[in-house]
């Protein structure tokens, strides 16, 4: 062989192998995704869906007319378009052609009927009925024509939409169900991205794609929500490799390192101390500002993990409005009561001689039992004790539904509550009929003025009036924000979740090496 064919030869086969290389390196293989779940769905079911995993597993399996993007923004879903009438009372949604459910019939505009009338009946007791109060009526024109009749305009409609209360339910397979609908892999039809293939008891869900994945990128063809058979919490299960991803709502994570993973917080969580204002303790201002003026806040801070936040304010800053952060919108004002042991020695001496009995009474203040908010609590209760001489015993309920079932009934004199940083949230459960409910006429004046159909900048207007009242009363003193995190493995790449929830959407996950 002559140098030139020799060249040529050697060439050829270096093209050849780059052109192997490069389609190795292009290739693709769809894999399974292991989700790691606390606690198993208790159902799966737009209407009734409330706890992490059934929300998670009904945003992936469900669509409705509209869809959340990850900037809090709302975009059509499986409506085509829709029209508003001029004073902003209804909407017309015109759905798009050939949409089926797991079983094959047809999504039509009675299924969006069939779910409200389901979703505002009180026996279903629907978690989010609250968001249908401002509907009129809804109503199909024809199969593919969902119409709403709103009882006030709503500037943020469409967001609204995307909530799972909202999603669609197909009459004619719910009344085969003979009440079981949502209860079993066997009673539930989808029409979104994933189908439930399987729902084990107490062990995993098992979710399947249905739509078509990105055909340059290995997508999730299954996932599997999967509860630890030995008690493992999550963070533990995804650091060791057992499971691709999960989302911590602060116990375990100031323990553990992630280094390795790849994580993203949002602060869903405000702890506040509050005060019971029917009780001798709770309605003496004197005590109670002593209480606000002997939190030692860089004390508690100092000893406690990096991830949790001061809060200055009941409305933190990593607060929201309508999905929007409160940052964006206000300059929340701060709390006025900062540490001073001598003056809150003096005021809660002057506060124990007004009681009946001149003694400070045994006082137990209410918390749930998550170890990295019990630190700081700890922390808060020391100096009370140090420097006012009151014992004040710390009291844990197992959750925040047992803890706020039990402030909600009034029974308690001091709790330390986790508050949602959804401002309005917040606002109305501090205020007449809310769930804590503090007493204070002027909050009340200024949250019955919150009406989150209204335009933001209006809605904004009136949580900063409420913001002003609560930066002055001692009542409810703000503490710390807590983050909920997702963690997942580094080889899975444009992970998208709602803020609102934490929920991600598997659709969009592709994974890499």
């Amino acid at each position: 062989m002559n140098k030139f064919r020799f060249r040529r030869a050697v060439c050829l086969l270096l093209s050849a192998a780059a052109l192997l290389l490069s389609l190795s390196a292009c290739s693709r293989e769809d894999f399974n995704m292991f989700f790691g779940i606390e606690k198993m769905p208790q159902n799966i079911d737009p209407q009734k869906a409330s706890s992490y995993s059934e929300l998670l597993t009904v945003r992936n399996c469900f669509k409705g007319l509209t869809r959340l993007l990850p900037n809090g923004d709302a975009e059509l879903d499986i409506a085509d378009g829709y029209t508003v009438s001029d004073d902003g009372l209804m909407y017309t949604f015109a759905l798009k052609e050939g949409l089926t459910w797991s079983d094959k019939s047809d999504v039509t505009a009675d299924d969006f009927v069939f779910a409200f009338e389901r979703a505002s009946n009180p026996d279903t007791k629907a978690p989010q009925a609250d968001l249908l109060n401002n509907i009129d009526s809804v109503s199909a024109d024809d199969r593919l024509t969902v119409v709403f009749r709103l009882k006030k305009a709503d500037q943020n409609f469409l967001a609204r939409l995307t909530n799972p209360v909202f999603m669609p339910c197909s009459r004619t397979f719910f009344e085969k169900c003979g009440g079981k609908y949502g209860l079993s892999q066997k009673y539930i039809i989808t029409n979104g991205n994933f189908r439930v293939k399987s729902w084990s008891d107490g062990s995993f869900v098992r979710l399947v794609r249905v739509t078509a994945g990105s055909k340059k990128q290995s997508v999730a063809n299954s996932v599997y929500l999967s509860v630890s058979a030995k008690g493992k919490d999550c963070v533990s299960r995804v650091a060791d490799k057992e499971v691709g991803m999960t989302v911590d709502s602060g116990s375990f994570i100031y323990s553990k390192d992630i280094s390795s993973l790849s994580s993203s917080s949002e602060y869903r969580t405000a702890y506040a101390i509050v005060f019971n204002k029917d009780t001798a303790v709770g309605s003496n201002k004197n005590i109670t500002d002593a209480f606000a003026m002997a939190v030692h806040r860089e004390y508690y801070m100092s000893r406690c993990s990096k991830e949790i936040r001061n809060t200055a304010s009941v409305f933190p800053d990593d607060a929201t409005i309508c999905g929007r952060d409160i940052s964006e919108l206000i300059t929340v004002p701060k709390y006025i009561y900062n540490y001073d042991p001598e003056a809150a020695r003096s005021s809660f001496l002057k506060g124990v001689s007004e009681l009946n009995k001149k003694t400070f009474p045994s006082v137990e203040i209410l918390a749930v039992d998550d170890p990295a908010s019990r630190s700081v609590l700890n922390d808060v209760v020391s100096k009370w004790q140090s420097d006012l001489g009151a014992y004040v015993n710390i009291k844990t309920v197992k959750d925040t539904a047992a803890l706020s079932s039990l402030v909600s009934k009034g029974d308690y004199t001091v709790a330390f509550i986790p508050m949602p940083t959804d401002a309005i949230e917040a606002a109305k459960a501090l205020a007449s009929g809310g769930s804590i409910h503090i007493g204070n006429d002027e909050l009340d004046k200024a949250v019955s003025k919150i009406d989150d159909t209204k335009p933001v900048d209006e809605i904004s207007s009136h949580i900063n009036d409420a913001a002003l009242i609560l930066s002055g009363t001692s009542q409810v003193i703000p503490i710390i924000s807590t983050p909920t995190t997702l963690l997942w493995d580094k080889k899975y790449q444009n992970v998208t979740y709602f803020k609102t929830d934490m929920t991600v959407d598997f659709s969009a996950i592709y994974k890499i090496g």
